[in-house]
């Protein structure tokens, strides 16, 4: 099976899902997690994603758990959907966990019988009054490319994690972070030509060891082999071995939590979908008739991922955002209500920043 994907760089790419990579996917829910043959899944997600066709379907394919599909998802309906199913596991990406918190108060959120919600997305801000206020016992937030080795997975329920990795027996499970360029983007690495770990609170990319005959420390990659040469770079943990570069920037606390930071590479994520800002330039070039065009992703504060938009010389001013106080250009926003763009002033800004204007 192919399922498409942007990873983290360039145009979507094809990414290789062979049967043992579908199964451990699956089987890595329902394993940690416990999902069980007794549960009843509710799936509101695109089922050509590996999210809602893999990790959601396979619960069903693998332990014969009951699977409920909804064509798309409903804020106003989602409990509802529950309580008539009497659903007791959910998936989610974080703009779901927004849409239901902007909900006004239901007796259903309630009377439900959901004890897990699983999915990635989830913001460190509202993780404790989403769980509390629907009476969720167990949130499993995880971390994972459709094509790579290296998941994480948070099975405790602390607050922001994507996962844990023991830093006792690191040869258990071999996925490390590494120092990375802020402006190349490339490995930092020490005087032998290997890669410096990160430090415990320090950013670095998250790489996972290649192993071949182990199908879970395989790299399947793409239909595109030179795609699939890009995403592998030598002499990580040691000369003459390979790694999966994930493109995405994570941090590790003292105990091995890890939490997602940005991402590396020339895609971005809104709404739960991975955007190739190719594609974006691309667009933009031929309606606007320009030579050249650059996309990148900002920060919108209360928002889950960022939103496109496109200047030249990406890092300084992703740095900048699109605050209009600090970068003197003309940037406009495209207004739901008049589906036009509208010219973002300073007191749009800050209408924007503090959530009165919605996306």
């Amino acid at each position: 099976m192919f399922i498409y994907t942007s990873g983290t760089t360039g145009l979507p790419k094809a990414a290789t899902i062979t049967h043992c990579r579908y199964f451990f996917m699956a089987y890595g829910i329902k394993q940690f997690l416990q999902v069980k043959e007794s549960d009843v899944l509710y799936n509101t997600l695109p089922l050509y994603h590996s999210a809602g066709g893999i990790l959601g379907i396979g619960q069903t394919l693998l332990g014969g758990t009951t699977c409920v599909i909804r064509k798309k998802f409903s804020a106003s309906q989602f409990w509802i959907d529950c309580v008539h199913y009497g659903c007791t596991v959910s998936q989610y990406i974080g703009e779901i966990c927004r849409y239901l918190l902007a909900q006004p108060n239901r007796p259903e959120e309630k009377q439900h019988k959901l004890r897990l919600m699983f999915g990635n997305g989830l913001r460190p801000q509202i993780w404790e009054q989403f769980q509390k206020r629907f009476s969720i016992e167990q949130i499993g937030e995880f971390y994972g490319a459709t094509e790579g080795n290296c998941s994480l997975i948070n099975i405790d329920n602390t607050v922001g994690a994507v996962g844990y990795t023991t830093r006792i027996l690191p040869f258990l499970y071999p996925v490390t972070l590494v120092k990375v360029d802020e402006y190349t983007g490339e490995p930092v690495r020490d005087t032998n030509g290997i890669c410096v770990k990160a430090k415990p609170g320090e950013p670095g990319l998250l790489v996972g060891k290649i192993v071949k005959g182990d199908p879970t420390r395989e790299f399947d990659g793409y239909l595109n082999q030179k795609e699939t040469s890009k995403k592998i770079i030598p002499d990580v943990f040691r000369k003459g071995d390979r790694a999966f570069a994930t493109g995405d920037i994570l941090s590790m606390d003292a105990f091995g939590y890890m939490y997602f930071r940005d991402r590396t590479g020339d895609t971005f994520r809104w709404k739960g979908e991975n955007v190739s800002t190719s594609e974006v330039e691309a667009v933009i070039s031929n309606i606007l008739k320009l030579q050249d065009v650059v996309v990148y992703g900002v920060e919108i504060p209360g928002v889950e991922g960022r939103a496109g938009t496109f200047k030249i010389q990406k890092t300084e001013l992703r740095k900048e955002n699109f605050n209009v106080n600090l970068t003197g250009d003309r940037i406009y926003y495209m207004d739901s209500s008049s589906r036009k763009y509208q010219l973002i002033t300073p007191d749009i800004y800050q209408d924007i920043c503090s959530g009165k204007i919605r996306f």
